[in-house]
């Protein structure tokens, strides 16, 4: 087995294809238009685990929205979230690399998207802070809901506490800010945001979804992460199989042996993969597997 203390990757059943990992991200690719696991690609990963291949998933998504999805997927391998820039242990919480925003970086960025009045919000590890009337916190308010609703179990979840920002070089978790978050509706306010990005060289952003940029500190992504988390199972970039769909997912298609994009893909996504397969809300996820593994 392949090992690091905690973690181990199962030997699979044959060695032909030489797959040892299969890594997917979540909105857009393994879940449905609602935000479900469709039945085919939940079948699809139980069978991958019979056969003696890991998975686990690389999402935007805070770590605990994340890690609902990976248990309910039954993952035991560490899960990469908030576009690389969090890995943490899928069943303790436990976070086991984090990188964080640089502090006079997200502070000049937040101070102007508060004049300019742009809706966002920013993640750390345990908790979300946002500017009042948010809508971007309504997100996290669903969550919330659907955690106080879940019961006990391999799938129950805590909420993610919500915080109103106020001034936020006030923020006694400033320093461990991971991401912002926040939506650019129009051109004018992407303009806007790309004018202002443009002179912090030690930020990075992506898109994660359509009006939804994303900001991290330059070079994390989820293909910097895969390079770490394979390091840590002790196995190759080319023994994984990766899926996306979109723009933040670019990394992830590139760095693994071989990238799929779902039908539903951005034209930048595409391009990084090797493989297509059907759309996210069709269980493409599972018909790629099928032909991979049976």
């Amino acid at each position: 087995m392949s090992e690091h203390p905690g973690y181990f990757l199962p030997e699979p059943l044959t060695q032909a294809h030489g797959w040892r990992l299969v890594v997917s991200d979540l909105d857009g690719t393994l879940l449905d238009g609602q935000g479900r696991i469709p039945p085919a690609n939940l079948e699809a990963v139980n069978h991958l685990r019979s056969i003696g291949i890991g998975f686990t998933i690389a999402s935007g998504r805070h770590f605990q929205m994340a890690r609902h999805v990976a248990r309910q997927l039954q993952v035991d391998l560490p899960i990469i979230a908030c576009n690389g820039a969090l890995i943490g242990d899928c069943n303790s919480g436990r976070i086991i690399r984090q990188e964080c925003l640089p502090v006079e970086a997200a502070l000049a960025v937040t101070r102007v998207l508060l004049e300019l009045r742009v809706d966002f919000v920013c993640y750390t590890s345990e908790r979300v802070y946002y500017w009042r009337d948010s809508g971007r916190a309504e997100v996290i308010r669903r969550f919330n809901a659907l955690a106080g609703s879940e019961s006990a179990g391999r799938g129950a979840i805590e909420p993610i506490p919500l915080v109103l920002l106020g001034d936020p070089a006030a923020c006694p978790d400033l320093a461990r800010w991971v991401k912002i978050v926040m939506s650019v509706p129009d051109a004018a306010t992407e303009g806007r945001v790309a004018a202002l990005l443009a002179g912090q060289p030690d930020l990075g952003s992506v898109m994660s979804q359509d009006g939804v940029l994303e900001l991290n500190a330059a070079g994390t992504s989820k293909g910097n992460a895969l390079r770490y988390l394979t390091g840590l199972l002790g196995i190759g970039l080319d023994q994984v199989v990766a899926f996306g769909d979109h723009d933040n997912d670019v990394s992830l298609l590139a760095a693994a042996g071989l990238g799929i994009a779902v039908e539903n893909a951005t034209a930048a996504a595409m391009a990084a993969s090797q493989m297509r397969t059907g759309a996210h809300h069709e269980g493409g996820v599972a018909d790629a597997l099928r032909r991979l593994f049976g």
